[in-house]
């Protein structure tokens, strides 16, 4: 026996049948009765168990449903929506086009399939998504079986499982075949459909969920259809109530946080009722009925409206409201049904009736009958007895079924509701809703105790030995139940334990007397998969279903088989064209082999498949392993899990036989056998019932291997058993068949299909009760890898088993690696993925009390950063030798269950390790302190992972997903937070404001701030900035409704990690005051930064497969942080101790703590997400607005008009241009044009303005008039008090203000004002490194720098050039830094030296910034203190403001008070980056700039481009307002004299050409510095592009530095830059080239451009009909039209595009580009560009 205080001590395992036994498809009943053949579904299960009642008391309400329907007795469920039936209204379409939903199949598909066989095929389709399909071809034999379909319009209308004729495409047809990429499978179109099973219902009702990407689309949970378009009703009460809920919200079609709600009313038309809200936070709770109305074409999809609203998934009762609509569980009874029921009651129970019942019978009434099932199972349909005859020898074994037939006539109203009802429905195992009314199933045709009742007897004469003698018996016969029985009873009473309960002698000898012929039968039936033990997790004991009882599961299910074989072969005997047989296919051979090569020798380690010969040759056993000389697998090993190899060896010694096989015949319990098992269940085929007429071939049970199989045992809950009844009642009475050929064969289509349904009801209600159980306390889990790729690890978890839910896996993007996973095959041919990691970890101890000050050294700090950890992949498993395993297994085997062989597991080697368990943590006193630890971990299949496992709502239930994943033993991933930072860390926001108008600030502050902290949230989380401190003390108390928390951290601690909590370090942390507490909060509803805590209990076990305790996960807002100081001796000793004490509140949708840590302190692990410099300072301006905004941004903000009004009267006199003896002093800077005039006046004059310029136009030229103009104003204008008047020049990015510094250095020269370029904190760092100081920064910044062209202006440079206040001081420092990097024991530099070198920056960068003209920074580094409270700001440019969200341009606008401000830029250029998509698509991507768009100065004359390369853009995107500046083409930048054209163009006047190339795109799967997630590269147009760069620069002779190489995607960036770099080891011409990304070419301008556009598809994977959809996914970035814009608008003398014309023609911009080139015969196809002649083939 299992002791309960070792690791897997309360687990239960069960033996089960070996083959086919966890087929996810297979139908069984709940119980052993109906189980009885053994095809178990996904659990496994063939029996029921004690379950858990409260789980289902609001499903299965006190009263049955039969005496539900009577209270109702009108029958007819008319306020029930049934998912799948059609509802019965009327409805005239609008449309006048055909409607697709009535099927018209056209005659010539027939035709075509018969005259073009090779071309044409019937096939059955399965829709995996919008735009992709597989069809099974309906032919055997055949080298392909399956045809992929992409694309919306090539799917065509249809439906899943629909019957259709799909034509194979040419994928040779490409015209660029030489450049495709071809594989061996078959691709095609739908020709039309040949039948539809759907459409057959007429306005059927679908479950469908919500569509957060797309408006008026919701997505059917039943595949089906990808998706329905919801109709919108425009009356004028739906804009009333849409109106109601928002002043300024828009209408359903529009806004896609509401759905139209329509009520039904039987023969009516639907009625609009009003618009539901849907809560994005609560998107995974709802579920929408949908009744489906019409598909017109050419819509893609189908139109519906929705009939209800479902918002659940909380609870297991919620989820039954979504999975009985969804699996058509039916409820309530008819009328008919009713009034025949109590009939056919009355008549039983009146002995009248009884004896009118013709028929002869047996009196069985002494054979000491018995039933075994559930403790509160009623419908009792079978019974056994067993007895002796005169022979003692002799064994007479009955097997009674319930007689309902004789009761229940063919098509009376019960046999028609229990027919089109076609099986009992289990919520739970004893819980149901019945086949046939509870009246009878439960009482007058159950079999209960000591009543006499009508049966159909089956009797076997068996002898001692177990042999059958003789042909068993079928009679009539009445019968009485002695006693009903419980598994557990029957299992007590075969174990002999004691009993308490009364039971008669008689049937304790029957129950072990039918045990011992069961466990014969068994060995008989399965050899030594009987030997086979299915895990159940201990923790799961209410819902898993055999426990410890598994014997007497296996007594009923024998006998159970036995019979129901037998009387399959007597029917067939009679009739053998009408019975309906349970089948099971064999799966293919072709999957079958592939299966043996796949999992290789590990098949023979399978005890549930010992002895089975899966394929002809090829036997599964162990015994062909265990041979002295069999070196094929003596080197070989396997892996055991480290809990169970303990184990085994624990028992060993405890020399307890049963828990040692049970260890070794458990398949799931070992990895490699557990994924086996799971991959031979997924090829097994689904059973399903068939007419025997269809021969022995199509008939025949694989699994059972049994001939003919047929279900004759349950006649309460299978409607095939009642068929089965009355044709065994025919051959008794030597009647002819009743059921016809053709009734069977339609019955056994009906019962198939229904009884799948009931088996998926029954396993996802089982998974929805676990999920209820892990949402309420998580679990942890030893997970097994299944497989591994480029963007997941699949995991299978087997206490999970049935669960198909995609969420547990490890999804890459979320594993927050620090670079790109490699991909890789190990030399042993396993595919593994390799991940990386950095982070900041530390762990806290109290600091001792230490006298004097602690001024640490460090030049004694060691290994600041740890890289290449490699983690132990093996850490939760042990190498056994295959041999050695296989030889356990065969001693179990041979032993025959003798418990005195227990086999040795001490001798077995267990090979050594590899890697780290953990990362070593620093003590507090050792300052020997690592602030990043680079570790890797290897993924492979069959690896064991540890997760824990959470539940949350998705699709309306509860699912499982994985919270936590335990990548070693100090170190926790938390999924949750990366996976839904908003959900976690903030509030979703449900109304859109692109196009909203504010009354006031409060209104404006209350509509930005939840939308910039969605922002927030998502920019935050998947950093490395985050910091993860172990054993941190913590405290939570409730205050109200509010749980309020507190961190305590010793101050010294902080300050030598350098830790900051809202961007603070310790110096700059406010003062704790007297009589304050941590748990005071401020008012505010910000948040400095982000928490993730994380308690580990102490009884929790990691070493436990089954632990009770889990680790609890909670998730906070960082409130408050303040530094207490200590008061007495110790504050004078050392003026730096104190404690930073960090306050938090508890988020609402957090996992609450238990119950043992409120107002308790414990330890915890303690994940600080920092927020970034942007988001903070930009939520911090918001907040300010209303309080310390100046009038001039409080109207911006609300838009106030006189603003575009307003002058300023001190400034109509200046002038709008540079003085004449000005431009002779900078002759670079030429004269303004008309509407550059306008725009400098209208800036000059006005408070706020804005000027739109365009690619080209001189926009930044007009920036340096301005900083020049403004600057002489502030000059003639005394300042109002003692500071001068300054100028801000800021922008979005780094570069678009480097850009504006160096062009006011260059071109005003002489004439250019004191100006002083500012960055931020990371660039300063980046250039003047500080010992020991953390560079805290994303990953794509950490390596920036300032740039070298303007550092004499650049302000950390400004401060230590000679002849400055503190440069001396500052270089000193600088010095000592030096020395301290070239060798760390040569300077001795403390935390003082640090914080005296901090202090003496700041006031040299005070003084500089004083002094200065005009200060240059972006927009988040003007709303720090640093410049906002020396600056005294009158004027703010805000250049390239159209790539600024509103609140980021607010942010200088706010904090420096200026008096004038003017935003330039161009919102048809590059639009703000939002990377929160659902904040975007609010209107975050919408900046301040395209808000005030309509009052723009538009600049009209470009300079730039060549006119014909402006051509297309002009027209395209400036509505042809757009011109070129030709007076004097020959001083344009873009003139090319008469000449010297280059002769790659294929016109030579016109200098640009499209290059057709058909490539294959590959995909990043995290974010790394070669780019973001999801980011695309193409090989074949990287290469192009090097051979176009190649031909311009050796044939064209075009310098380098000319040409500026582009495209849309960071990783095609980085492709292309190494390529080029192993080019330029050969030849120097190529060194250095520029290459760059679309977003970082925006306001630069090159010569030359290529542009490579990444995106590619082979044309049978292109759409005809593209959809929005559609093109967003497979287009991308290409479909930005402001993207595409500057892409264009880039060269001046020359443009190269690459891509794949095919797919970028789906875009309407890119169509009229192509019509446009093609038209100008500027296309070119890739074998012919860039063009070669002789002497090109000679370079």
């Amino acid at each position: 026996m299992m002791h309960r205080n070792t690791p897997i001590q309360s687990a239960v395992y069960c033996r089960s049948d070996g083959q086919g036994q966890e087929h996810p498809n297979e139908d069984t009943s709940t119980n052993s009765k109906g189980s009885e053949d053994s095809e178990s579904e996904s659990e496994g299960d063939t029996s029921s168990a004690t379950s858990d009642r409260s789980d289902v008391e609001e499903e299965q309400p006190a009263k049955t449903w039969f005496e539900q329907s009577q209270g109702r007795y009108d029958g007819e469920d008319t306020d029930d929506i049934v998912v799948g039936e059609g509802l019965d209204i009327v409805y005239w379409p609008k449309e006048a086009s055909e409607d697709v939903l009535q099927l018209r199949v056209n005659g010539e598909l027939h035709t075509k399939l018969q005259q073009e066989p090779q071309k044409y095929k019937r096939c059955l389709i399965n829709l995996k998504g919008p735009h992709f399909a597989v069809c099974q071809i309906l032919e055997e034999g055949k080298d392909h079986q399956e045809i992929e379909i992409h694309g919306r319009s090539k799917i065509g209308y249809t439906f899943n499982k629909d019957e259709v004729v799909v034509e194979i495409l040419d994928k040779k047809a490409d015209e660029d075949e030489d450049n495709a990429s071809f594989d061996d499978k078959l691709y095609g179109k739908v020709e039309g459909v040949l039948r539809s099973k759907f459409r057959e219902t007429r306005f059927p009702v679908l479950a469908c969920t919500v569509n957060s990407k797309e408006n008026n689309v919701v997505t059917p949970m039943c595949n089906s259809i990808p998706r329905i378009r919801i109709w919108s009703h425009n009356s004028t009460q739906q804009k009333h109530d849409c109106h109601s809920l928002s002043l300024y919200s828009t209408l359903t079609q529009t806004n896609k946080h509401f759905i139209d709600l329509h009520s039904y009313e039987k023969g009516k038309q639907l009625k609009f009722i009003s618009c539901c809200e849907i809560d994005h936070s609560k998107k995974g709770q709802y579920v929408l009925l949908v009744v489906l109305l019409s598909w017109f074409k050419p819509f893609p999809n189908p139109q519906g409206a929705v009939v209800k609203v479902l918002e659940c998934g909380t609870t297991f009762e919620s989820g039954l409201n979504v999975l009985i609509p969804q699996f058509k569980v039916p409820r309530y009874y008819r009328k008919d049904t009713v009034k025949a029921t109590v009939s056919l009651v009355e008549k039983i129970e009146s002995k009248e009736f009884i004896q009118t019942q013709g028929t002869q019978r047996e009196e069985y009434q002494h054979l000491s009958a018995f039933t075994v099932d559930n403790p509160n199972s009623k419908d009792l349909d079978d019974a056994l007895s067993v007895w002796k005859l005169e022979h003692e020898d002799i064994l007479l074994v009955g097997v009674h079924i319930t007689d309902v037939t004789t009761f229940v006539k063919k098509a009376d109203d019960i046999d028609k509701a229990a027919e089109k009802r076609a099986t009992t429905f289990f919520a739970s195992e004893d819980k149901g809703h019945h086949m046939i009314p509870e009246k009878l199933s439960q009482g007058s045709l159950s079999l209960l105790p000591n009543v006499d009742r009508f049966s159909i007897s089956v009797l076997f004469k068996i002898d001692k030995r177990g042999n059958i003698l003789e042909k068993p018996s079928v009679s009539r016969s009445v019968i009485r139940s002695d006693r009903k029985f419980s598994y557990r009873e029957v299992q007590n009473i075969i174990d002999g334990r004691p009993i308490h309960f009364e039971c008669k002698q008689s049937l304790k000898s029957s129950i072990r007397v039918l045990h011992v012929l069961a466990k014969h039968f068994r060995k008989q039936r399965l050899g030594n998969s009987r030997y086979d033990v299915r895990l159940e997790d201990p923790r799961f004991v209410n819902i898993e279903n055999k426990q410890g009882d598994i014997d007497a599961h296996n007594l009923v299910e024998e006998f159970m088989i036995r019979t129901n074989t037998f009387i399959g072969e007597w029917l067939m005997e009679t009739w053998r064209h009408c019975i309906p047989l349970r089948c099971q296919s064999a799966p293919s051979v072709e999957k079958r082999v592939h299966w043996v090569r796949r999992e290789g020798n590990i098949i023979d380690l399978l005890v549930k498949l010992q002895g089975v010969h899966v394929l002809e040759n090829r036997e599964c056993s162990v015994a062909k392993h265990c041979g002295q000389n069999n070196n094929e697998t003596h080197a070989h090993v396997i892996s055991v899990q480290k809990t169970v190899w303990d184990k085994m060896k624990e028992v060993k010694g405890a020399n307890d036989f049963k828990q040692t096989r049970d260890l070794l015949c458990c398949d799931e319990l070992h990895p490699l056998q557990c994924l086996a098992s799971q991959h031979w269940i997924h090829i097994l085929e689904s059973a399903a019932y068939r007419c025997s007429s269809e021969g022995r071939k199509n008939t025949g049970h694989f699994s059972l291997n049994l001939f003919p199989y047929i279900h004759f045992t349950s006649p309460l809950r299978r409607y095939v058993d009642l068929i089965t009844h009355r044709l065994v009642h025919a051959v008794l009475d030597e009647k002819e068949a009743p059921y016809t050929q053709a009734e069977v064969e339609k019955a056994c289509e009906q019962m198939t299909e229904a009884c799948q349904r009931e088996t998926k009801f029954k396993n996802t209600c089982r998974t929805l009760r676990k999920s209820e159980m892990l949402s309420k306390k998580p679990m942890t889990f030893n997970a097994v890898v299944e497989k591994v790729s480029d963007s997941i690890v699949a995991l299978w978890i087997p206490s999970l088993r049935g669960t198909s839910y995609r969420r547990l896996e490890l999804p890459l993007n979320l594993l927050d690696c620090c670079k790109k996973p490699v991909l890789e095959t190990s030399p042993s041919g396993r595919e593994q993925v390799l991940c990386f990691w950095r982070k900041r970890l530390y762990r806290y101890e109290e600091r001792r009390q230490r006298e004097g000050r602690d001024n640490t050294n460090l030049n004694r700090v060691k290994n600041p950063e740890q890289f290449n950890i490699l983690l132990d992949e093996n850490m939760h498993t042990e190498k056994i030798p295959f041999q050695d395993f296989a030889q356990k297994l065969k001693k179990v085997f041979d032993t025959s269950g003798r418990q005195e062989v227990i086999p040795a597991m001490g001798d077995m080697f267990v090979s050594q390790r590899r890697g780290e368990k953990r990362l070593a943590h620093e003590k507090y006193g050792d300052i020997s302190v690592c602030h990043f630890y680079g570790f890797r971990l290897t993924f492979y299949s069959g690896q064991i992972v540890k997760v824990q496992v959470h539940a949350e709502p998705d699709r309306g239930m509860l699912t499982p997903y994985v919270q936590l994943f335990h990548v070693c033993e100090n170190y926790d991933l938390c999924l949750t937070h990366l996976d839904d930072p908003v959900h976690t860390f903030a509030e979703y926001v449900m109304q859109p404001f692109r196009h909203r108008k504010y009354r006031f600030i409060q209104e404006y502050q209350e509509t930005w701030l939840p939308v910039v902290r969605m922002e927030s949230a998502t920019n935050s989380v998947g950093s490395e900035e985050t910091i993860v401190i172990h054993n941190v003390k913590t405290l939570m108390r409730n205050y109200g409704h509010r749980l309020i928390g507190r961190l305590i951290l010793d101050a010294k601690f902080c300050d030598f990690r350098q830790i900051e909590i809202g961007g603070k370090g310790v110096d700059r942390m406010a003062k704790m005051k007297g009589g304050e507490s941590s748990f005071d909060l401020p008012s505010s509803d910000s948040s400095l930064d982000y928490l993730c805590i994380r308690h580990t209990p102490s009884d929790y076990d990691p070493s436990s497969m089954f632990s009770p305790a889990s680790v609890w996960v909670g998730h906070a807002l960082i409130k408050k942080v303040k530094l207490k100081k200590p008061k007495g001796s110790i504050a004078g000793n050392d003026p730096h101790a104190g404690s930073v004490q960090i306050t938090f509140e508890m988020r609402p949708n957090s996992i609450p703590p238990p119950p043992s840590l409120i107002d308790q302190e414990f330890d915890a692990a303690a994940e600080i997400i920092l927020k970034s410099q942007v988001d903070r300072r930009t939520e911090q301006m918001l907040e300010m607005l209303d309080t310390e905004g100046s009038d001039l941004a409080q109207n911006i903000a609300l838009k106030d008009w006189s603003l575009l009004k307003r002058r300023i009267e001190s400034a109509q006199l200046s002038s709008t241009d540079l003085s004449d003896e000005e431009r002779e002093i900078c002759s670079t800077m030429i004269i303004n044009n008309y509407n550059q005039e306008i725009a400098i006046r209208k800036s000059l004059d006005r408070p706020f303005s804005l000027i739109q310029g365009p690619p080209g136009t001189g926009k930044t030229s007009i920036g340096l008039k301005l900083v020049y103009l403004f600057n002489k104003m502030n000059r003639t204008k005394p300042p109002s008090d003692e500071n001068k008047r300054q100028v801000l020049y800021c922008g979005p990015s780094n570069k678009s203000v480097d850009l504006v510094a160096g062009y006011l250095m260059m071109k005003l020269g002489m004439i250019c004002p004191r100006i002083i370029r500012m960055y931020g904190k990371t660039i300063e760092e980046n250039d003047k490194p500080v010992p020991k100081k953390i560079v805290i920064s994303n990953r794509n910044s950490k390596y920036l720098k300032s740039d070298p062209e303007i550092r004499k202006v650049t302000l950390h440079f400004v401060i230590r050039q000679e002849g400055r206040p503190h440069a001396e001081k500052i270089r000193s420092y600088d010095d000592r830094f030096k020395t301290y990097f070239d060798d760390p024991t040569k300077e001795n530099i403390t935390l003082e030296d640090l914080k005296a070198y901090d202090k003496l920056i700041a006031r040299a960068e005070r003084h500089e910034l004083a002094q200065c003209d005009v200060i240059l920074c972006t927009c988040v580094v003007a709303g720090g203190k640093k410049l906002t409270e020396v600056a005294n700001i009158n004027q703010c440019i805000i250049d390239e403001s159209g790539m600024c969200t509103e609140p980021q341009t607010m942010i200088p606008i706010i904090a420096t008070k200026a008096e004038q401000v003017v935003l330039i830029g161009d919102h048809r250029q590059l639009r703000p980056i939002v990377k929160c998509s659902h904040a975007a698509s609010l209107g975050l991507d919408q900046s301040l700039f395209e808000r005030y768009k309509k009052d723009a100065a538009f600049l009209n004359i470009q300079y730039r481009m060549h006119p014909e390369i402006c051509k297309f853009p002009s027209s395209q995107f400036y509505q042809g307002n757009l011109r070129t500046e030709d007076s004097r083409p020959e001083r344009a930048a873009w003139y090319i004299a008469p000449g010297q054209e280059l002769s790659i163009w294929p016109v030579t006047t016109n200098p640009k050409v499209f290059c057709h190339v058909v490539g294959k795109e590959e995909t990043l799967t995290v974010t790394t510095q070669e780019g973001n997630e999801q980011s695309k590269s193409n090989r074949k147009e990287a290469e192009k592009v090097t051979e176009v760069l190649m031909y311009l620069v050796k044939r064209d002779r075009i310098p380098l530095e000319k040409i500026n190489i582009m495209s849309q995607y960071n990783a095609q960036r980085s492709l292309i830059k190494e390529m080029l770099e192993k080019k330029s080891g050969a030849d120097k011409n190529l060194k250095d080239p520029r290459v760059q990304t679309v977003v970082a070419s925006q306001g630069g301008e090159w010569d030359y451009v290529i542009f490579s556009t990444v995106r590619s598809l082979p044309q049978y994977k292109i759409e005809d009909k593209p959809t929005l959809g559609w093109r967003r996914y497979n287009l991308g970035f290409i479909t930005d039209e402001n993207q595409i814009n500057v892409a264009l608008t880039r060269p001046r003398k020359g443009l190269i595009i690459i891509g794949n014309s095919h797919l970028l023609k789906c875009d309407p911009i890119w169509k009229k580009l192509l019509d446009a080139y093609r038209t100008e015969r500027c296309f070119v196809n890739a074998h012919t560009f860039p063009p070669t002649t002789q002497a090109d083939r000679r370079l």
